[in-house]
């Protein structure tokens, strides 16, 4: 029995995300390439772990959109790789001073590098935090016992 997956809706993706709506710089095969890129990350089957159903949608599609962005700011750039903020530079025997990313890691630091990428952190950060108790009381997973008594 195979399971439900999403299909890539390229309609509905420019019509959430304006900045890629001009099929003449984002072709939809190009964009479809992105979407096998980012369900590669994501797998885009609809109910799977506690990211799932619109949730899991959105998430893929803020993938594509971050992937996309990244391109583009490349492609603008002449394809130079920026590795931090420039924070100082000297004119006379070439001198720049680079500060790095204040992150903890690489995966942070990419999505960090565009918006859609900071929404994306924001879906999978919420998705990954707890909320599930084991054994006890099912009041003791809030601040409140019951009959309203405080529990600290």
């Amino acid at each position: 029995m195979s399971q439900a997956v999403f299909e890539f809706d390229v309609p509905k993706f420019r019509l959430s995300y304006p900045e890629f709506e001009s099929p003449v710089d984002f072709p939809e095969p190009y964009l479809e390439e992105i979407w096998e890129q980012a369900i590669c990350i994501i797998p885009s089957v609809i109910n799977n772990g506690s990211l799932s159903g619109n949730c899991r949608y959105r998430a893929i599609t803020l993938l594509v959109a971050h992937i996309a962005k990244q391109n583009k700011i490349s492609r603008e750039s002449n394809y130079e790789e920026v590795s931090g903020i420039d924070v100082s530079g000297k004119v006379g025997d070439v001198s720049n001073q680079v500060m790095p990313p204040p992150v903890n890691d690489l995966f942070l630091y990419d999505l960090a590098s565009t918006t859609y990428g900071k929404q994306l952190y924001m879906i999978l950060k919420s998705a990954s935090m707890g909320g599930v108790y084991a054994g006890g009381a099912p009041e003791r997973e809030a601040f409140r016992k019951v009959g309203g008594r405080f529990s600290w």
